[in-house]
């Protein structure tokens, strides 16, 4: 079965309600604001015209390639890989500064995404499309827990700082009500575990289905002929 770990395997344990904060890796998609003086624009927008705004009229993305490295307008490239998004925010006003009045950047990643394994069922990409969504929330986006899905034996695995992490997730567990409010982190891996092996006789079962289904309409034709 996909992503299975021992009986005596060591998960690590995660807090519900604990954030951690992103770090931007290659091929994260980038958007960004530079507003000039010191945000003046975001603060006071309905009193004045004439602070210029970059990105504001358009939306525009910028790609971090496999160096961890970003091309951005005015200021070329940029070292964004493992920053989080306030630490890369910070570097790009600094390197801003040296064209514009008082920049302030916002900066987001728009392609964070969580991927679920639903039991033997397809994976599911789910955009984490608001900050700080939990298990339960990205469970509902990819579907629910199946009718074959042990809701007691989901894995969430990450890559934490020392190495990949899995931990392992109870639903069904009324002594931990905040267990569903565990926040999903980018590129999270969810596993749900099957009560259903993924054994040749189950992936064969569709075939038999579809052959004791053709038989039951031959002997239907016989007997309407006879």
């Amino acid at each position: 079965m996909l992503f299975r770990s021992g009986k005596d395997y060591d998960y690590t344990e995660i807090e519900p309600n604990v954030t951690g904060e992103y770090r931007i890796a290659p091929g994260d998609k980038l958007e960004m604001q530079v507003y000039t003086n010191d945000a003046y624009k975001l603060v006071d927008a309905g009193l004045s015209g004439t602070e210029q705004v970059l990105g504001a009229a358009q939306t525009l993305t910028y790609l971090v390639d496999f160096n961890g490295v970003s091309r951005f307008p005015l200021i070329d490239t940029v070292t964004v890989r493992g920053l989080t998004v306030l630490e890369a925010a910070r570097v790009l006003e600094e390197r801003y500064d040296d064209h514009l009045v008082q920049p302030f950047v916002q900066l987001r990643v728009t392609n964070r995404r969580a991927v679920v394994h639903r039991g033997n069922d397809q994976g599911v990409v789910v955009p984490l499309t608001e900050e700080n969504m939990t298990l339960m929330e990205v469970l509902g986006a990819a579907g629910g827990v199946p009718a074959t899905g042990k809701a007691y034996e989901i894995k969430i695995i990450r890559q934490g700082r020392e190495g990949v992490e899995i931990s392992k997730v109870n639903l069904r567990d009324d002594s931990d009500l905040e267990i569903g409010n565990i926040i999903v982190q980018a590129n999270d891996i969810v596993v749900i575990e099957s009560t259903l092996e993924n054994t040749p006789l189950t992936q064969l079962a569709p075939v038999f289905a579809l052959i004791t289904s053709a038989v039951a309409v031959y002997a239907l034709l016989i007997n309407t002929r006879n």
